[in-house]
């Protein structure tokens, strides 16, 4: 699919009405940054030459809370069902992760980067170890280095999470910034190769 941090051009349901509906700039980051697009007969032509059919911007429109990245001349929703159904759910801010239709972020009057950082605020992160046991899509371990800290242990307990985390732009440091170490596991257990008090915050 894509190499983990590798993130594709996504496409939510409002940058499908607004390429349908003719704006020549959108966002195909989920709102980092906006670039500029042309329509060709029944084709959108993304920066990178790929193409998606207007029909399949029709469908991305319809479907409200997801989001799709192309390939091969196909739309796929940023979704892995596997016993359970993980998917990457737009939001005004930074996308929240659902799992089973539950949102693993609080959505309502914020968005999920600014609560993961509200979250640190109130810990009082300036500098040391931080211990992040629920990485999911990494704000939280993220936060921990933008309030101070040295470095930042993430763990999470499933992969299908780290995989949407891999192909969502507001995680690439996640998998990018070297302070910022990634376990896959138990917490409970992983933290047991770390000497008694390595951590100054959890």
């Amino acid at each position: 699919m894509f190499r983990l941090g590798e993130t594709p051009f996504l496409i939510t349901p409002d940058v499908a009405r607004g390429i349908l509906d003719g704006e020549e700039r959108v966002s195909l980051d989920l709102g980092l940054s906006e670039v500029a697009l042309a329509c060709e007969g029944e084709r959108a032509v993304l920066p990178d030459g790929s193409t998606v059919s207007l029909g399949d911007l029709e469908v991305i429109a319809g479907r409200q809370g997801a989001a799709f990245f192309p390939r091969d001349g196909e739309v796929f929703q940023v979704a892995i069902s596997d016993g359970h159904f993980y998917k990457l759910v737009p939001t005004d801010g930074a996308p929240t992760l659902e799992v089973d239709g539950v949102r693993m972020h609080r959505t309502v009057g914020v968005t999920p980067d600014i609560d993961a950082r509200m979250k640190l605020e109130a810990l009082g992160v300036r500098g040391g170890r931080v211990l992040d046991t629920c990485a999911g899509l990494g704000y939280t371990a993220l936060a921990g280095l933008e309030g101070g800290g040295d470095l930042v242990v993430s763990v999470e307990l499933r992969p299908e999470v780290l995989r949407i985390a891999g192909v969502n732009p507001w995680s690439r440091g996640l998998f990018s910034d070297g302070r910022v170490h990634l376990l896959l596991g138990d917490a409970f257990h992983a933290i047991e190769v770390f000497p008694v008090g390595f951590f100054d915050f959890v």
